[in-house]
């Protein structure tokens, strides 16, 4: 059996009248043609598509697509959609009820979300002759999960999901996509690779990370694999952002294995890169992914939050975007006249203690609905 997994999906402004050709040519030129062979196609669809207008509360942006969307990735050959990702619920229950509408009526499947508390929406089950793949999706919490009334993106969970893999492995091969991470990092963070390795572990065969926007390192355990950040698939174009215009497309082989192609978005849409590019690209993966060591990484993960102190520490304290603006440009002075060290070290202890941590979200999710 043959499935080709996709990266992220989005219909940016940009690449809007692109989506409005409904055959799809318009978007995905030669990338089409990556189909051919393939039993099926499935991708992580990073909006709701809808037509409701009320976004909900929420940091960061809003994302949604026109309902007819989803048709017409069916029509370029799409089977199935994950759900479980962080703006999911960026337009409410409704705009994910319209989305599974809208997928039933174009002949999408759809997975990685529960609805009034049915999980039965958190897995695919393929099946060709006597092999079956098993797809499951998960995610990390942000504003996606409604606790109220259940209905929302399917998390990650230690306590549950390492049991659903190993459930899972005893029909056939496991594919894992996780929905997490973090944006604009090429390696695994020291928390993200424990997961992974533990979901290899648990029986799966492949895990991709999905979410970080960049292509990522790469790793073979035994003879399963993880690849930590797939890229976009199609999330618009950027002027001088290689990394955002690129992404990776994986074809899990149930004979061969795991196969990498190259995407790369354009003004126009999206194309095949050629063989140059991709063989540039593939070979970057791997000498980024070789001569790991706990150590390194740990090395690498501390280096990339140093960079990144100006951007979380006013998220972190609820300043607004302008405060940010100004404090990455002081790179971080602003911030440390406002908060002494006792503060930041009595935040620290609220985040770090798991006791004091559930107090603390209790009382923000509390305030924040």
């Amino acid at each position: 059996m043959k499935i080709l997994f996709g990266g992220d999906i989005c219909p940016t402004d940009d690449y809007r009248k692109l989506f409005d050709d409904e055959t799809g040519i318009s978007l995905f030129h030669d990338v089409k043609n990556m189909v051919e062979g393939v039993d099926y196609v499935v991708c992580n669809f990073e909006c709701p598509a809808t037509n409701e207008t009320k976004p909900i509360k929420k940091c960061g942006p809003s994302l949604k697509a026109k309902p007819q969307d989803l048709k017409m990735l069916k029509s370029v050959g799409v089977s199935a959609i994950s759900l479980s990702n962080n703006h999911v619920l960026d337009y409410g229950t409704k705009g994910l009820s319209d989305t599974i509408k809208t997928a039933n009526e174009a002949d999408v499947l759809y997975f990685g979300v529960q609805v009034d508390g049915d999980l039965k929406n958190n897995k695919l089950v393929f099946k060709k002759g006597d092999e079956v793949v098993t797809v499951l999706s998960y995610s990390e919490e942000e504003f996606n999960f409604c606790k109220a009334d259940k209905t929302g993106a399917i998390h990650f969970d230690p306590y549950t999901s390492f049991d659903e893999i190993k459930q899972a492995k005893k029909l056939g091969k496991v594919v894992v996509l996780y929905h997490g991470g973090i944006e604009y990092y090429r390696y695994p963070s020291p928390l993200l690779r424990k997961k992974c390795l533990k979901m290899v572990e648990a029986g799966a065969d492949a895990v991709l990370c999905q979410h970080s926007h960049i292509i990522g390192t790469y790793e073979k355990v035994d003879n399963s694999s993880i690849l930590y950040g797939q890229g976009n698939f199609v999330f618009g174009y950027r002027p001088n952002s290689k990394t955002w215009n690129e992404g990776l497309s994986v074809l899990f082989d149930t004979e061969k294995g795991i196969v990498f192609d190259v995407v790369v978005a354009k003004e126009d849409g999206i194309y095949l890169a050629s063989e140059d590019y991709k063989n540039n690209v593939l070979t970057g993966i791997d000498q980024l992914s070789s001569g790991w060591s706990n150590e390194f990484l740990e090395e690498k993960f501390k280096e990339f939050c140093e960079k990144k102190k100006a951007l979380y520490y006013p998220m972190l304290y609820g300043k607004g975007r302008i405060f940010n603006k100004a404090n990455r440009i002081t790179k971080n002075k602003l911030f440390n006249v406002l908060f002494n060290k006792k503060k930041k070290m009595t935040t620290m202890n609220l985040i770090r203690c798991d006791a004091h941590n559930e107090v603390v979200k209790t009382l923000l999710e509390k305030d924040y609905k």
